[in-house]
């Protein structure tokens, strides 16, 4: 019979928005992949595992977005690494390639994988900077380099190459789950994790679905991001580091 995890939540707290929720899931995964399962009525949510890969050439990191794992090794080549998640069936999404400032891929080796993806994200909510920012002084040529064109320009590779893209909420708090999103009709059979991994896949690569591609408000980005960088000041390891920088500012 296959084991099962049986997790009573406590009374919901707004103000934490399911923190320990998101506690529990992290040190269960240290142990094994996840695909929780929330169930409300008859709603259900999915939670599956993941992370963003490291694949590294040229002494260079770059960011691969995989669904189905936890437990991928950092540091492969980019061939090695895709080749590794079609082995286990995982799904493989080139993340925000061209933001390249933060470990974005870029053109050349996105058309280079181009058919080794299930998907590329094509809209990720946290770029939340307009073309007009760029004309700032200052500060207008770092808003650039991670501003919302460069979605469309992932849309717009996807659409030459025939490739699904995906919306994604990059969110940094619970609470901003669900900005952007993708949707279709009809149910996955959970009935086993990897029959639920291989139609969730089936489905990415189809293309078969519509995305909810909204984004971030500038307020409630600068309240996280403000937050985030006390936190990690406040926290952070011990020692001298360097200041945290979200991807929407990173300069080359």
């Amino acid at each position: 019979m296959k084991r099962k995890i049986c997790f009573v939540l406590p009374e919901y707290a707004r103000a934490t928005h399911f923190q320990y929720v998101a506690e529990f899931v992290e040190g269960l995964a240290a142990e094994a992949d996840i695909f929780l399962v929330v169930e409300k009525g008859e709603k259900r949510v999915y939670l599956v595992s993941g992370q963003t890969v490291m694949p590294r050439e040229d002494g260079k990191d770059f960011d691969l977005l995989v669904v189905g794992s936890n437990a991928v090794p950092d540091g492969m080549s980019f061939s090695d690494t895709l080749a590794y998640g079609a082995d286990r069936g995982l799904i493989q999404i080139a993340e925000h390639p061209f933001i390249e400032s933060h470990r974005g891929m870029g053109r050349e080796r996105l058309e280079e994988y181009i058919e080794k993806f299930d998907a590329i994200e094509g809209h990720n909510a946290q770029a939340i900077f307009g073309s007009f920012m760029s004309r700032l002084p200052v500060v207008g040529a770092v808003f650039s380099r991670a501003g919302r064109e460069l979605n469309e320009t992932a849309q717009s590779v996807a659409n030459i190459y025939g490739v699904p893209y995906v919306a994604n909420s990059d969110a940094h708090r619970i609470q901003d789950l669900g900005i952007a999103y993708n949707e279709w009709d009809g149910e996955l059979n959970d009935a086993h994790e990897d029959r639920f991994l291989a139609e969730l896949k089936a489905h990415i690569r189809s293309g078969k679905f519509k995305t909810f591609e909204g984004y971030e408000p500038a307020f409630s980005w600068f309240q996280w991001n403000s937050r985030f960088q006390k936190g990690i000041k406040k926290h952070g390891n011990k020692g001298p580091q360097e200041e945290y920088i979200p991807s929407n500012l990173l300069g080359k």
